[in-house]
């Protein structure tokens, strides 16, 4: 697999978890999907501010501004 194709993979798995969590925000919320804007934006928010296993649990934000 070539490293162009390993990113792209990448890119579609942390698009999709964006997406689902965003979702999942707006069904538990019972609010309706023209809110997508707000539920994607604060499941960024949340996803940075989580510990990642990737990261050897770290908090992405952590990691990025050293705070």
């Amino acid at each position: 697999m070539s490293s162009r194709t390993y990113q792209n993979g990448v890119a579609e798995c942390k698009h999709r978890h964006v997406l689902e969590l965003g979702l999942t925000l707006l069904s538990q919320a019972k609010l309706p999907l023209y809110y997508w804007d707000h539920a994607f934006v604060s499941s960024i928010y949340l996803i940075n501010r989580l510990p990642s296993s990737s990261i050897d649990n770290g908090v992405p934000y952590q990691k990025l501004f050293n705070k």
